[in-house]
């Protein structure tokens, strides 16, 4: 396993970065990890703790309906 650090952008008026630090094999289980815990549609963005510039960033939104 490997520390990646994960930052969660809430979508809405208030933008406010959250930054968590999480145990995983690659950057998606990290930011999987972070998305079953919160249960929030927001902008995500791994990266190893030791390697900031090899990021990820994937994005959670609602269905449109």
């Amino acid at each position: 396993m490997r520390s990646f650090v994960v930052a969660a952008w809430e979508q809405g008026r208030h933008r406010r970065r959250d930054l968590e630090e999480v145990r995983a094999e690659t950057a998606e289980g990290a930011i999987q990890h972070v998305v079953a815990a919160r249960g929030t549609h927001a902008v995500y963005e791994a990266w190893p703790s030791r390697e900031p510039e090899n990021n990820l960033r994937m994005t959670f939104a609602r269905r449109a309906e």
